[in-house]
């Protein structure tokens, strides 16, 4: 692998694309976990147990049981409450279960649903619950919690002030999502209703989310929304992330400041009072790239927005904004309001099976009551999974995962994503001819991995892979001399692709040397003893944990059974036809100590400094620190949990004034910081004319060179230069080096690159002005 993509490799470890990357990992990832035995299945799911049951079109559709239960705040069982699913997608499927008097639930979801949110309404919807299912992460069956809702009373009339009946209303919130800092979680529809003959009707929301908006809209009528301000202080909440540290960079975001008079209030108790006051109806064409009609094409508008509103609309989860095209092509929409602004956004509504793709920014005539767009997709390969037992019966809810290599572009995707009731899936959408690799596993069952070339404008037939029973890799996961079981931790069973290179030359996407193999990772967890289960096809593999591997090895000469207990550093091993491989794994150290300490004033030590957020970086990102953003509490002091490595640990205040780093050994259990006032360095990014660059997106950080890896940049912060080109580099700690990037896109790649664009090393605590820096880009 070259140099530039490791560095990109490195730079995502850690954490440069946290905030970009984080939604769609936890879409992408959210499979079934392989648990131990005895241990609960997660989420209440059983893949083995899938049904009929009635679709949303009335077809018949396979389903699983996601089992659980509703209780109060004092943890009371609740009976007779309503319990539905929200999707990943932001679809409520409106398939309800109740709860029975001892406040138990099951509640039936598509055979393939991996994540999504659970809620539950009481008594009209005045108590609501609700809580985020992930099948990886759930230890448990989900327990959602009622709380009194927030209520919110609409009216929808027309321009002449006529009640309007019949009305789609709906509010919108941020809800939960995992790990990711509230601020970037997905906006979902948590309530929608339809107008009574008055035009009104009661909407009910989670009174602890932020609601975002609340919008009307019927066709033919039109559209209309409001937008609720950021609550007081959420600005502050705990910052999980590395990127949080800086601002996201968008120069063409406007303030929060700017569009609050123009916003209801976050928790505004009032009436809402909507107008439809007629519509400007648009026709989208969609068309391929020899500019033939595409029917049946699911189309989307997005970006929507009426002038005096604060901002677009902010819809994800509603079908209003939808339109399939007919046999020419054409998709028709009627509800987009008469005094819309221009310029919105249309694309295709994205799906596994999607063969076109699309997005694009269109631009209406107000001074027309039509408006008439094209838009041309974009073909796809799109790669079919059909995944059977031996007998030839479908197997629902199969675990499928891979990856794909577009070689045009360097672009690597990876998918992990379960088969419908036909045993079906859809992946590895791409616009690239791409090589892939694809493996299978349900249960005791499991599917070798399958590799091959697709390519775009000769789709493939269905790839059918048939499950048999698979070896059963197990063992115990041990720390320390005594050799006590870990419990609770996450074990991962990797296999290592080295296909492609076996591929006749002549087949191959590129003439260039094979590259580096890719690994796929089916992650595991230990129970309460210490032990892990696998079950695997043949192939090779190796096991690890903490993302550092524990390589293990095995005597792979039994055709039945090996049982070998193994510390770090060993080999990887070969799955053939045993029925059983038993290996031990071990660690002399704890993966997680703690780590306590104070952040205090550099010129009195004595003086902690509270409201600093702490976060760490290794030299190696073969190693993992296991530590996110803290805070220090109100003497300064804080408290963390670490991983046994050499690290950096900086503490800075959030609006940059004070900062500062020490390095912590990887035994050391107390660190103080000292902390002082922080250097801003000064410039202005200019190309090799001496013009201005503008919109350029900074990093910089600390360099540490990896032997055989290329370089990584530690404690990364972010930039990016204004009209005039001008940037500036905060909370720069007195006495570290630091080396600043421009990220830049080379032309045919879908990677970016950090091009190197200078090094400041502050001294004392005044700015530093770096004047014109050139950005040369061959």
């Amino acid at each position: 692998m070259k140099s530039a993509h490791r560095l990109i490799i490195l730079a995502f470890v850690l954490g440069v694309a946290a905030i970009r990357g984080a939604l769609a990992e936890a879409a992408d990832s959210a499979a079934t976990a392989k648990v131990a035995p005895g241990s609960v299945n997660p989420g209440g799911v059983n893949p083995d147990s899938a049904k009929r049951a009635s679709g949303e079109a009335g077809r018949a559709e396979a389903t699983k049981t996601i089992g659980g239960i509703v209780v109060d705040e004092a943890g009371a069982p609740v009976g007779n409450a309503l319990v539905s699913e929200i999707a990943a997608s932001g679809k409520n499927r409106g398939v309800v279960a109740k709860s029975d008097a001892a406040g138990h639930f099951n509640l039936e979801v598509p055979v393939d649903a991996q994540l999504g949110h659970l809620i539950a309404k009481f008594d009209g919807g005045k108590r609501v619950g609700l809580v985020y299912w992930n099948s990886r992460e759930q230890a448990g069956p989900p327990r959602i919690m009622m709380h009194k809702a927030r209520e919110i009373a609409v009216a929808v009339t027309d321009a002449s002030h006529r009640p309007v009946a019949g009305a789609t209303v709906a509010v919108a919130a941020r809800l939960p999502w995992g790990k990711v800092a509230t601020r970037f979680a997905p906006i979902r529809l948590v309530d929608q209703q339809q107008t009574d003959a008055g035009g009104k009707a009661i909407l009910h929301a989670p009174a602890w989310l932020a609601s975002t908006c609340v919008f009307a809209v019927k066709e033919d009528a039109g559209f209309d929304y409001f937008l609720y301000r950021k609550r007081p202080g959420q600005a502050a909440e705990p910052l999980r992330l590395a990127r949080d540290l800086q601002p996201v960079i968008n120069l063409g975001e406007r303030s929060e400041r700017a569009t609050a008079p123009f916003k209801l209030p976050a928790d505004d108790a009032r009436p809402v009072n909507f107008v439809l006051g007629g519509i400007h109806r648009l026709r989208v064409k969609v068309v391929d790239e020899r500019r033939r009609p595409l029917a049946g094409i699911p189309v989307r508008l997005s970006r929507l927005e009426r002038p005096d509103k604060g901002g677009p609309a902010e819809l994800d989860g509603t079908d209003s904004l939808e339109a399939t095209t007919d046999e020419k092509g054409v998709a028709v929409f009627r509800i987009l309001p008469a005094d819309i602004e221009p310029s919105l956004r249309c694309s295709a509504v994205f799906s596994a099976k999607a063969e076109y793709v699309f997005s694009e920014q269109v631009e209406l005539d107000p001074a027309e009551k039509e408006s008439y767009v094209r838009c041309i997709a974009r073909r796809r390969a799109v790669l079919q999974v059909h995944v059977t037992y031996p007998d030839g019966r479908p197997a629902a809810g199969a675990e499928v995962s891979g990856h794909s290599r577009a070689f045009a572009r360097d672009f690597i995707t990876t998918w992990n994503a379960l088969t419908d009731g036909d045993g079906m899936v859809w992946v590895m959408p791409t616009e690239l001819d791409a090589y892939f690799t694809v493996s299978a596993q349900s249960g005791h069952f499991a599917a070798p991995l399958v590799a091959g070339i697709a390519r775009v404008e000769a789709p493939r037939a269905p790839l059918h892979l048939v499950l048999r029973p698979a070896t059963r890799v197990h063992g115990t996961l041990t720390l320390g001399k005594d050799r006590r079981p870990l419990a609770n931790e996450f074990v991962y069973l990797t296999q290592r692709d080295d296909a492609y290179s076996k591929i006749p030359e002549d087949q191959r996407l590129t003439r260039r040397p094979a590259p580096e193999p890719l690994s796929i990772k089916h992650p595991g967890k230990t129970d309460g003893q210490g032990r892990f289960e696998f079950f695997a096809a043949p192939g090779r593999y190796y096991l690890d944990y903490d993302l550092s591997p524990l390589i293990a090895s095995i005597v792979s000469n039994s055709s039945f059974m090996t049982n070998v207990s193994l510390d770090e550093g060993v080999e990887p091993f070969e799955v053939k036809d045993q029925t059983e491989v038993e290996i031990n794994l071990h660690r002399d150290r704890p993966m997680v100590t703690p780590l306590d300490g104070r952040v205090v004033q550099a010129a009195d030590r004595q003086k902690g400094v509270p409201a600093a957020l702490i976060r760490a970086a290794v030299a190696d990102p073969r190693t993992n620190t296991r530590m996110g953003i803290i805070q220090s509490g109100a003497d300064g002091a804080y408290h963390a949990e670490r991983g046994p490595c050499e690290m950096l640990l900086e503490a800075q205040m959030q609006d940059h004034t004070l900062a500062g780093i020490v390095r912590v050994g990887a035994d050391d259990t107390k660190v103080d910081i000292p902390v002082g006032p922080a250097v801003t360095a000064h410039g202005r990014l200019v190309d090799r004319s001496g013009k201005p660059v503008v919109g350029q997106f900074l990093v910089y950080g600390i360099r540490f060179e990896v032997p055989k890896l290329g370089f990584v940049v530690a404690l990364q912060q972010h930039a990016g230069t204004n009209r005039k080109g001008e940037f500036k580099l905060v909370g720069l700690s007195p006495g570290w080096k630091f080396d600043y990037y421009a990220e830049i896109h080379p032309p045919g790649t879908a990677r970016s690159k950090l091009a190197h664009l200078g090094t400041v090393s502050p001294q004392k605590a005044e700015p530093i002005e770096l004047h014109d820096v050139p950005l040369s880009v061959d």
